[in-house]
């Protein structure tokens, strides 16, 4: 559940347009000019209005992500990461002082400066130290810097020269108050008197950090071989989730937040999801004057963007929702194919080999992605 917040406008002109435009309105005949009193009436007005609205927006900001969610229901706010590389530093001799906040820079393959500094200072015991060095703000911005020299930005006549020896990872980026109050509305949500369902502890697995979509399934012990529709395994429930990338998330923190919330006597599983890799092949006709390797390129981006776990069983509506969809059908392959502006019709669909619609097995099924490392699924697209 999205957290819909108050639209406050805060741009004083556009406060005073719609205070101008409401007086017009209610007074036939007037009309607005520069200098009339009026008008620079409603300028003041306008600007003192925009001025509280942006106070406004700053208290609910506190309120509810610092007063109402971290404060009362200890949801803390994911504050990111900073970025580490590892680098050899090259030092005049034995015993030179590396010291804290020794500072280097970087640069990521997209142009992007960053600072990075030595957190705890160290006596060197050779002409060469390894050491990890942290980059001085949290964010995704600070990865990818790659592995050879940095520039020292430091002021020391001990280090000679600093090369990372990897490419540097780990930045996350702060989270936003939207994303924030996002997951404390399904926090919210999930705190309700009587019995708790799966679908409830579902919404709760989408408040922890890392976990973008979840499912929640009643009944459900994933290690009875027996098919999850014919399961009653009493005050038993079973959550599967998955990150941004459609990448099932079993962390520690996502079990003890599901172990909290459960009722006395309940039976909570992780489990991840059945992935399943297809292989699509398609044969379009395109527009007289498309260009063909354009066309196949957008049709096998369109169908790979369809069968993306992290997409599947969601809705345009709610992105972060998942339903259960056990089958791929060609006529929904179909759609995808057809929203791409050049295809003009479409020849043959196959899955696997035939046109017959294809099961996924499940609960929890997805398909896999054309991206994974050792068993993707696969897009073949001709063009005629």
């Amino acid at each position: 559940m999205a957290w819909d917040p108050p639209e406050l406008d805060t741009d004083p002109a556009s406060v005073t347009d719609k205070m101008v435009d409401r007086l017009m309105e209610r007074q036939p005949g007037w009309e607005s000019y520069d200098g009339a009193l009026e008008v620079a009436l409603l300028e003041s007005v306008g600007a003192e209005s925009a001025t509280l609205n942006a106070g406004v927006q700053e208290a609910l900001s506190v309120y509810a992500a610092v007063g109402i969610g971290v404060t009362a229901f200890q949801l803390p706010v994911d504050a990111g990461l900073t970025a580490s590389l590892t680098a050899d530093v090259e030092v005049n001799s034995v015993g030179s002082e590396i010291p804290t906040g020794f500072a280097v820079t970087g640069v990521t393959p997209a142009g992007v400066e960053v600072a990075f500094e030595l957190l705890e200072g160290i006596t060197a015991d050779a002409t060469t130290v390894t050491v990890t060095l942290t980059a001085t703000d949290t964010g995704d911005y600070a990865n990818q810097v790659p592995a050879g020299p940095l520039t020292v930005i430091t002021s020391t006549t001990d280090v000679s020269a600093v090369t990372a020896t990897s490419a540097s990872t780990g930045g996350a980026d702060a989270e936003t108050l939207e994303d924030y109050l996002d997951r404390l509305t399904d926090y919210l949500a999930s705190l309700r008197p009587g019995g708790v369902r799966a679908s409830d502890l579902a919404t709760l697995a989408r408040t922890v950090p890392g976990v973008e979509r979840a499912i929640g399934i009643d009944l459900y012990d994933p290690s009875d071989t027996t098919p999850a529709a014919s399961q009653q395994h009493e005050r038993t429930a079973t959550v599967v989730a998955i990150d941004d990338a459609g990448q099932a998330v079993t962390s520690p923190t996502l079990q003890a937040t599901l172990e909290e919330a459960r009722e006395v006597n309940f039976i909570v599983h992780l489990a991840q999801p059945k992935y399943t890799a297809v292989q699509i092949a398609v044969t379009v006709t395109k527009r007289p004057t498309a260009d063909t390797d354009v066309v196949e390129a957008a049709v096998e981006l369109a169908v790979a963007r369809f069968i993306a776990p992290d997409r599947w069983g969601s809705t345009t509506d709610a992105p972060q929702s998942w339903t259960e969809r056990s089958k791929l059908r060609t006529y929904d392959i179909a759609a995808a194919v057809l929203s791409v502006p050049d295809v003009a019709s479409i020849e043959t669909i196959q899955i696997n080999g035939g046109t017959a619609d294809v099961t996924l097995p499940g609960p929890a099924a997805l398909p896999r992605a054309v991206s994974h490392p050792t068993n993707p699924s696969s897009v073949t697209v001709t063009v005629a």
